[in-house]
């Protein structure tokens, strides 16, 4: 079987797997909205979705540089023998851990102050709208570090582990849900906590993974200042977006809750479930054949990739 042959079935195969996890995701995030909204009820849902959503939104930026680095990563494996992924690695990992540290700076400064002090908290649910606060900081941070990790398994085109702890990831919110009806504790601080315990555990499966399975997976840090600087350059570019989807999403959520309160971002977040799964049919194929082209640049062969982005 030739070389454009094989790449194409991966393509098709890593699609598919990609969509499996849309599905399950899809599926399971509909009926748990629904339970969760029943549950929290509708003002403790949209103060979870206001609050928490300051930093869950920011996962975009997490996206937009774990898509950057995997197209560094990617094209050091397309180069063969003469390729250094290792390197890249090392210093998209310091990358991250340098973000992260500025985030928590900011975080547990100007945003703790702006939630505290700017939000629409109906009175008596200040201390519930602080630990989901919290809470979410420490997932988006969890998630940043983690990066590194998932654009490593977007450069091997190992799009089936994806789909497998997908199938992780659905178990264990069917479990949150399960576990937020019976115990006697306040929903909203519960639920907030369950979730963050089920991001750990879905980090340390990846990186488990990846530490056994790629051998330029490292914990070592390294600051290489051109490998760097040309992460950091063809990064900036991709955050543009992330920085206009951020500001529109979360920007109209602030300004729904000082304007209406949470029930009306209740409402909206809903939506933006909706919204966000349609957006995945495009994105999961985008994500198969990128490594693919990125690969084939690489090694040079421009013929074959020019094909593919063709058919």
């Amino acid at each position: 079987m030739s070389e454009v042959n094989i790449g194409n079935k991966t393509i098709a195969k890593n699609t598919f797997f990609l969509y499996v996890r849309m599905l399950l995701v899809l599926v399971v995030s509909l009926y748990t909205s629904r339970v969760v909204l029943s549950t929290l009820g509708v003002s403790d849902y949209g103060i979870y979705n206001v609050v928490g959503g300051i930093v869950t939104m920011l996962s975009l930026f997490s996206n937009n540089l774990s898509t950057a680095v995997s197209r560094f990563i990617t094209f050091e494996l397309g180069k063969g023998e003469s390729g250094n992924p290792l390197k890249i690695f090392r210093c998209s990992h310091t990358i991250f851990v340098i973000f992260a540290l500025i985030t928590f700076l900011l975080a547990e400064t100007v945003g703790l102050w702006f939630v505290v002090n700017k939000l629409n908290i109906p009175i008596g649910r200040e201390n519930a709208a602080f630990w989901v606060y919290q809470c979410s900081v420490v997932t988006f941070l969890i998630s940043l570090l983690s990066s590194s990790y998932n654009a490593l398994i977007i450069a091997h085109e190992k799009m089936q582990v994806f789909a497998y702890i997908s199938i992780y990831d659905v178990f264990m919110k069917l479990g949150v849900v399960y576990l937020l009806r019976v115990l006697p504790f306040d929903k909203l601080i519960l639920y907030s906590v369950l979730i963050l315990i089920v991001q750990i555990s879905l980090r340390i499966i990846y990186t488990y993974y990846c530490s056994h399975k790629f051998s330029e997976c490292s914990s070592r840090l390294l600051w290489d200042s051109q490998e760097s600087k040309r992460i950091l350059n063809f990064t900036s570019w991709t955050l543009s977006s992330g920085v206009a989807v951020v500001g529109y999403n979360q920007g109209l959520n602030i300004l729904l809750n000082l304007f209406y309160g949470p029930v009306v971002n209740a409402s909206r977040a809903i939506a933006s479930q909706i919204q966000s799964a349609v957006s995945l049919l495009f994105n999961n194929f985008q994500v198969a054949i990128r490594p693919r082209v990125v690969k084939l640049y690489a090694c040079g062969s421009m013929h074959e990739m020019h094909g593919l982005l063709l058919r």
